[in-house]
């Protein structure tokens, strides 16, 4: 279930930038964030109602929740669009890639969780592949500070997925991805009214960009959250964060067959980074967690 749940999600998101891409045409990064989290809101809504309809917050999940809702919601689902309009679906994607390693060094100081030898090589091994593609990518002249900009999401949903296992396993996937979505698009709502990002180039042919966002919105968001939420629940954080190891994969492909420039270099360091999240993942999916009189932890992977 662990493999299944990670490929599909895996070519979701993969497909997402795209989307996103799309959707730039006719409407502006904040539009296309409403958007999406309406949407997803919507879908994930329907399957909780059919489950009872019915919440289990606490007070003191409030805090971990608008720290998740923040920076791994309202951020990135803002900046993502506004930095694929302006650099392309491929080279935004890579960015992302970077979550795995945030996650390995995050989670000792805030989970005590220690990698395997074989997680450590394997991170270490597709951070060397990233390092090439974005070395390759500076050569196109990307301005540094949406390089940064671009950087700050990975480290945001890495932080993001060790807040929902350290704080957060009290509450189903499923009400936990529809309420951060609710409150999302309920936090969008004031920027909709003062949208500083850039204005979309045009809004002709909006019948495609408002698919776009459908899609990203129902399948990109509602669905691929809830299952990505219920991988973090079933395998903890590192496991699940390897997903942004192969969504390059997909969003360069979607790029290439878009027109958008493709280097050998790249190529090359895509695969390299596949062996690599192999490498990680090959029998690592163990579903065993301990539960101890603190919030819970994960147990370390059986290699």
């Amino acid at each position: 279930m662990p493999y299944i749940l990670f490929l599909l999600i895996c070519a979701i998101w993969g497909s997402n930038f795209m989307l996103m891409k799309e959707a730039a045409l006719a409407f502006s990064g904040v539009e296309i964030a409403f958007g999406r989290v309406l949407g997803g809101a919507l879908v994930l809504g329907v399957f909780w109602w059919l489950q009872g309809g019915r919440w289990k917050i606490h007070r003191e999940d409030c805090l971990p929740l608008a720290l998740v809702i923040l920076i791994g919601y309202s951020w990135p689902y803002t900046l993502q669009p506004i930095m694929v309009a302006k650099h392309g679906g491929a080279l935004i994607g890579m960015s992302i890639s970077f979550v795995p390693l945030a996650t390995v060094v995050l989670s000792i100081p805030f989970l005590g969780v220690y990698p395997s030898r074989r997680a450590a090589i394997g991170v270490l091994g597709a951070l060397v592949f990233l390092i090439g593609m974005l070395v390759d990518s500076h050569r196109r002249a990307i301005p540094l500070l949406d390089m940064v900009l671009a950087g700050t999401v990975p480290l945001g949903y890495a932080l993001a997925n060790i807040c929902i296992r350290r704080r957060l396993l009290r509450i189903s996937p499923l009400d936990l991805s529809f309420l951060a979505l609710v409150w999302t698009a309920v936090s969008l709502i004031p920027a909709l009214f003062y949208d500083l990002s850039p204005a979309p180039p045009a809004r002709s042919d909006i019948v495609w960009s408002l698919v776009a966002i459908v899609l990203l919105g129902f399948v990109g968001t509602g669905l691929a959250n809830w299952m990505f939420n219920r991988l973090i629940h079933l395998e903890g954080p590192l496991f699940a964060g390897m997903v942004t190891n192969l969504v390059p994969l997909g969003a360069v492909i979607w790029g290439w067959a878009d027109g958008e420039h493709v280097s050998a270099l790249q190529w090359v360091c895509l695969f390299g980074t596949m062996l690599m999240v192999a490498l990680v993942q090959y029998g690592s999916a163990t579903s065993k967690v301990v539960v101890v009189d603190r919030p819970v932890i994960e147990a370390a992977p059986q290699q």
